[in-house]
């Protein structure tokens, strides 16, 4: 059975905003399809804001988390793994692997793909940027 590949190609133009004219707008998500020589590969590959967000388009009823995505988590290091399916519920598969059901991705859109941000305690430090050797 073939997946639904027009969500992708879809959802893919809808992260990527342009002007009128064509040209990218700054900060907008680069995209694509990733795969190996040994058969484990992505639906699409978001790169926004620094971060890397992993997307499958799955149609079954209960998504199970796969090799190949155990291949993208750790190979690409993703921020997040965000598997579409046409089901009403959403939930975790893996730590950074979710599931989200189609209508949260229409109703939230690419932010339905972002890892869910964790309240800090009062103790915790804001993370540094260690490239600016900041720790």
């Amino acid at each position: 059975m073939k997946k639904p590949h027009f969500m992708v190609d879809f959802h893919a133009a809808a992260c990527a905003p342009r002007h009128s004219h064509g040209d990218r707008v700054d900060g907008s998500s680069d995209a694509y399809f990733w795969a190996t020589h040994q058969g484990a590969e992505l639906d699409l590959l978001l790169l926004k804001g620094g971060r890397r967000l992993g997307v499958e388009i799955k149609r079954m009823d209960a998504p199970k988390l796969t090799a190949s995505m155990r291949i993208a988590l750790a190979d690409l290091k993703l921020d997040q793994l965000t598997v579409v399916y046409p089901g009403t519920k959403p939930y975790e598969l893996a730590p950074k692997a979710k599931v989200v059901p189609l209508v949260t991705l229409a109703e939230k859109g690419i932010d339905a793909f972002l890892p869910e941000r964790r309240p800090r305690s009062r103790l915790e430090k804001p993370a540094g940027d260690p490239q600016r050797g900041e720790y």
